[in-house]
């Protein structure tokens, strides 16, 4: 037998035997979890605090009876070695661990439980739904509708409801229809609304609160608005009960005012804008108040651009 092969033969002999030791030395420093704890909790020797966990979470307790008490988010719980702990919601959990030994500083871990769904900026957030609310029967109670009194062609009409009793909202869930609507709309702790197209509404539009009714009354504008567009630059009053169109975006320098009575309906284009330099005055009351809406149903104006409060901000 050549050197080399009673070499190669002493060095196997030597690497079992140390491999062999290596393996058992690593199997005892394995973790294994104790009885009662499923496969895939986390153990509590191996949880680091500043870390994310996803649902679902459970947590094993491998620590033996070193542990005096522990405390989750403030409260003691009952942990003992052997059990396991199960989490349900997401959030932001602190652990702290407290030995025994009192010479031995107590553990804080802090780690976060999140869910796939939630996107980065909501981990930790707590999943919540509201309650479903359920309806109830309407007591007496005093009805007002805050609605525009004319209306033209191809606009949608609010009606915005408020359900008082001596000046208080009334509180509680109830259903209401309109004579006209084909679905139901809801009244919430005293106050709910609905948008009607021009080709549900009549001049006397009815409406069911619970078993309670009430009809309102509006008229149809047939007249051409008055257009208007570019730069204000004088004392301006749209005269109540006016329709007035905003073609282009609008301006009211600084010195000149903008007046708009009661009753105006102001329809502004599509992205269309209102600079205001100088002051714009409104005034609507509860009985016949001023609506802005956009020319196009289903489409959006943009803005007041407040000019001299934006340069203030930016001095």
């Amino acid at each position: 037998m050549s050197w080399q092969t009673r070499k190669n033969n002493m060095m196997k002999h030597i690497c079992i035997p140390i491999l062999l030791v290596l393996f058992m030395f690593g199997c005892e420093k394995c973790k294994k979890k104790p009885e009662g704890c499923d496969t895939d909790s986390r153990l509590l020797s191996e949880l680091r605090t500043r870390t994310n966990h996803y649902l679902p979470f459970a947590l094993c307790n491998d620590i033996d009876d070193e542990i005096e008490n522990i405390f989750l988010n403030g409260e003691n719980i009952d942990f003992d070695f052997g059990s396991q702990l199960e989490f349900e919601k997401s959030g932001f959990f602190e652990l702290i661990l407290n030995f025994k030994d009192t010479e031995k500083e107590s553990d804080t871990i802090l780690f976060t439980l999140i869910t796939e769904e939630r996107e980065p900026a909501e981990w930790g957030i707590e999943a919540w739904v509201p309650a479903p609310f359920i309806l109830e029967s309407l007591p007496p109670c005093e009805i007002t509708c805050i609605y525009p009194r004319q209306y033209v062609e191809g606009m949608g009409v609010p009606f915005i409801f408020y359900l008082l009793d001596n000046g208080l909202p009334i509180q509680g869930y109830y259903v209401a229809n309109s004579s006209t609507a084909d679905k139901d709309f809801y009244i919430k702790h005293g106050a709910g609304s609905i948008m009607l197209t021009d080709e549900g509404i009549s001049e006397t539009q009815d409406f069911t609160i619970d078993e309670q009714n009430i009809s309102l009354e509006l008229s149809k504008v047939f007249d051409t608005p008055q257009n208007i567009n570019g730069a204000i630059a004088e004392n301006t009053v749209i005269p109540e009960n006016s329709v007035i169109r905003i073609t282009d975006d609008l301006e009211i320098n600084s010195n000149a005012s903008f007046t708009i009575n009661e009753g105006v309906l102001i329809l502004v284009d599509e992205a269309v804008n209102i600079i205001n330099d100088g002051p714009i005055y409104i005034n609507g009351t509860a009985d016949n108040p001023v609506l802005f809406t956009c020319t196009q149903q289903g489409k959006y104006w943009v803005s007041f651009l407040m000019i001299s409060i934006m340069m203030n901000r930016q001095r």
